[in-house]
C-alpha cells in the first residue's frame, strides 16, 4: 500500500548503495518527481558512516533504498539494512540479478515495497522511478521464487494514473512488516480448521492500519469473507449492546451503580436476590450462576429416550455438541411451547419456522428469581446481563435493541449492527453459526446461537447482536474518544472513564469490560504485552474486540468458529486472538527518538 508515492516536497529520501553515480539515472528521475532528498553509501561502509546515515534518514516519510551493481554484500551491510530502524515505511529499487535479493533477506522481510528491475540500463533505471509514482505501468510477477519471502507467482500491479498509496501503518507509528505477519497467523488457523472464515481490524489513532479477510462463509459456502458479513458476537454483545444502554442511563443520572436491581425489577423483590446490585452484576459478582439451561424447558421430557445427553452415540442420541457429548435428536417440544408459524401467541423467533411461545421469556425471568444463589465472589455470569437487559427496559420503556438503535447505532452511522440480522439481510450477507444445533435441529445463520438469547426470541442481555469488524470498531473507538464519534457525543467523558478503567478488587473484570489477568499471563484473555489499561471483551463463537487507551488501538477479531462442528475448540487451543494481538504491540514503534 506505500506505492504508489505521494510526491510531496521534503518527504522522500532515496539511498544509494553501491558504487556512487551507479544509479544516477534513478536518482535525477526521481527528483523530476519529487523534491527528494539523496543520500550515499558504499557497500562495506564503516559503522560511523552507517549510523550518520541514518541518522539522517529518521526525518523522512517515505526512504526509497536503491541497490546497484553486482559487489559482495557483506554481512555488515546485512546487519545494518536488517537493523534500520526507521519510522518510515521502506521501498527497495534492485538494479541487480535476483540473486543480490538472497542475501538481504532479513532485510527484505521488514520493507514494504521491492522493485526488482533486473538490470541498471538507463532507461529502466528510470522508468522504475516513474513506476514509483504510478506514470508508468508495472505489471511483472515472479517466474521463479527467491527464498520463501517470494514464491513464484508474487507480484503486484502499478497502473499509470493510481493515486498515490494510502496511509500506512509507519505513519501512526506501526510497522507494516510486523503487522503484515498477521496473516501468517490467520491462516494457520484456517489450515487448522480453527474457522471456515475470520476478520481481523487494527484502528490506530481512529484510522484502520490493517484490515483483512480470511477464508470462507463456510465449507459448503465458498463465498470470500467480505468486509461487509456479518457474524454473531455472542458475548460481545455485552459489551457492545447492553453496556453501552447502561452507561448511558447512569450518564443522565436515571440509574446507579450501588442502586438494587429489585428496585426496577418486582419479580426479584421477595427471594434472595432483592440485594443485589447493577455494580455486582456488572462485575460478575452477584452470586448468580454462570448460566441456566432453560431449553430444557420447552422439550418434553417423556420423548427423550434415556438422558438427554450423554458421552456416546446411538440411535437417539447423534448430535454431538462436545468432543465427548451427543444430545438425543429425537424429541418433541412440549405442548404449546413451539409452532411453525407466527402468531400473536408465538412471538419469539428461534430458527426457519419455528416461534415459540411468548409466555417463556417471563419462565426465564421467574427461573432466575428462583435459582440457588452463590456466594459474593467472582462467577461470570450470562444471568446478570440478561438481568440488565431488564432494567434497561424498564427504565427507557423500549425494547433495548430500539433503545440501542435509536441511543447509538443509527446516530453512529452503523447500518450494519443489530438484533435479529434477518429483519434486514439476506443469509448471504451474514456467516454461518452452526450445522444442525442440537435444539432447533438446523443449521444456523443469521439467528443467535446462544441458547439463552434464542429462547429470549434473539434479543437478550447477554447475546444476539450481529455486526461487522467496521462497525464494531465504531463502538469502541467511539468508548476510546472518551464518548465521542464523528462530532457527536454519545456519552459524557466522565462515564467512558469510570467504565473502562473501574476494575474489581477480587477479580480481573471491569464494570461490565474484561480486563488483561496481569498476575497470571496465561490465564489472561490478552496478549503478554497487553497493559493493565486494556479493555474489551470476548465471544464464545470466536470474536473479540480490545481498547488499549495507552497505544489507542483498537483490534477487533471476528470469525465464526462454530461452523460447522460446535465442539471445535482450535481457536482457542491455538491461542490465534492472542497471538494477534501480541503482533500489534510488536509492530508498535516505541524505541525511535
Amino acid at each position: 500500500d506505500v506505492l504508489p508515492l505521494a510526491p510531496v516536497e521534503g518527504d522522500i529520501a532515496v539511498l544509494s548503495i553501491g558504487e556512487k553515480e551507479a544509479d544516477a539515472p534513478f536518482v535525477e528521475a526521481m527528483k523530476k518527481n519529487a523534491g527528494i532528498s539523496h543520500f550515499h553509501l558504499p557497500w562495506n561502509a564503516d559503522e560511523a558512516l552507517w549510523q550518520d546515515v541514518q541518522g539522517q534518514l529518521a526525518a523522512f516519510r517515505r526512504v526509497v533504498i536503491s541497490i546497484t551493481g553486482s559487489a559482495y554484500v557483506s554481512d555488515r551491510d546485512v546487519a545494518f539494512l536488517e537493523g534500520l530502524n526507521l519510522r518510515a515505511p521502506l521501498v527497495y529499487t534492485f538494479f541487480t540479478s535476483y540473486r543480490t535479493l538472497q542475501p538481504l533477506m532479513p532485510a527484505l522481510a521488514k520493507s514494504s515495497a521491492v522493485v526488482l528491475a533486473h538490470s541498471a540500463e538507463t532507461d529502466l533505471q528510470q522508468y522504475v522511478a516513474d513506476v514509483l509514482f504510478a506514470k508508468k505501468p508495472a505489471n511483472g510477477r515472479m517466474s521463479m521464487s527467491i527464498g520463501k519471502l517470494f514464491p513464484a507467482g508474487t507480484g503486484c500491479i502499478i497502473e499509470p494514473g493510481m493515486k498515490p498509496g494510502k496511509t500506512v501503518p509507519e505513519d501512526y507509528g506501526m510497522k507494516s512488516y510486523v503487522l503484515q505477519s498477521i496473516d501468517a497467523v490467520a491462516r494457520k488457523g484456517l489450515e487448522a480448521g480453527a474457522y471456515p472464515g475470520c476478520r481481523v481490524l487494527v484502528w490506530k489513532d481512529g484510522l484502520p492500519v490493517y484490515d483483512k479477510g480470511f477464508g470462507t462463509h463456510s465449507d459448503k459456502d465458498t463465498t470470500v469473507v467480505r468486509s461487509s458479513d456479518l457474524f454473531d458476537l455472542a458475548s460481545l454483545t455485552k459489551t457492545t449492546a447492553t453496556l453501552l444502554a447502561i452507561m448511558k442511563l447512569y450518564d443522565e443520572g436515571k440509574i446507579k451503580l450501588d442502586d438494587k436491581v429489585s428496585a426496577y425489577l418486582p419479580f426479584l423483590r421477595n427471594g434472595n436476590k432483592q440485594n443485589i446490585t447493577i455494580r455486582e452484576l456488572l462485575f460478575h459478582e452477584s452470586g448468580l450462576p454462570p448460566y441456566i439451561r432453560f431449553y430444557l424447558d420447552i422439550i418434553d421430557p417423556n420423548s427423550v429416550h434415556g438422558p438427554y445427553s450423554q458421552s456416546w452415540v446411538d440411535e437417539w442420541h447423534r448430535t454431538q455438541v462436545s468432543e465427548h457429548s451427543y444430545y438425543c435428536s429425537d424429541f418433541e417440544f412440549r405442548k404449546g411451547m413451539v409452532s411453525d408459524k407466527n402468531t400473536p401467541v408465538y412471538t419469539l423467533h428461534m430458527a426457519d419456522g419455528m416461534w415459540l411461545n411468548k409466555s417463556f421469556k417471563n419462565s426465564i425471568l421467574q427461573r432466575i428469581a428462583k435459582c440457588e444463589l452463590g456466594g459474593k465472589r467472582y462467577v461470570y455470569s450470562d444471568l446478570g446481563f440478561v438481568l440488565l437487559q431488564q432494567v434497561v427496559e424498564k427504565v427507557t420503556e423500549l425494547p433495548m435493541d430500539l433503545y440501542l438503535a435509536r441511543e447509538f447505532y443509527a446516530p453512529m452511522g452503523l447500518q450494519r449492527t443489530m438484533f435479529l440480522p434477518l429483519m434486514k439481510f439476506a443469509k448471504a450477507e451474514i456467516m454461518p453459526t452452526a450445522s444442525n444445533d442440537f435444539l432447533r435441529r438446523q443449521d444456523i445463520c443469521g439467528y443467535v446461537h446462544d441458547e439463552t438469547a434464542a429462547c429470549m426470541g434473539g434479543v437478550s442481555g447477554n447475546a444476539g447482536l450481529f455486526s461487522t469488524a467496521e462497525e464494531v470498531a465504531k463502538v469502541y473507538q467511539m468508548l476510546l474518544n472518551g464518548g465521542k464519534f464523528n462530532g457527536k457525543r454519545f456519552l459524557s467523558e466522565a462515564t467512558c472513564r469510570l467504565f473502562t478503567t473501574e476494575k474489581s478488587t477480587i477479580s480481573r473484570r471491569g464494570l461490565g469490560f474484561d480486563k488483561p489477568d496481569v498476575s497470571i499471563v496465561k490465564r489472561s484473555p490478552c496478549a503478554p504485552s497487553a497493559p493493565e489499561t486494556v479493555y474489551g471483551h470476548s465471544g464464545f463463537t470466536g470474536t473479540c474486540a480490545w481498547v488499549d487507551p495507552e497505544n489507542k488501538t483498537v483490534y477487533v477479531f471476528l470469525s465464526n468458529r462454530l461452523c460447522p462442528n460446535v465442539w471445535n475448540t482450535k481457536l482457542g487451543d491455538m491461542n490465534i486472538r492472542r497471538d494477534i494481538q501480541e503482533l500489534i504491540y510488536k509492530s508498535i514503534i516505541s524505541q525511535i527518538p
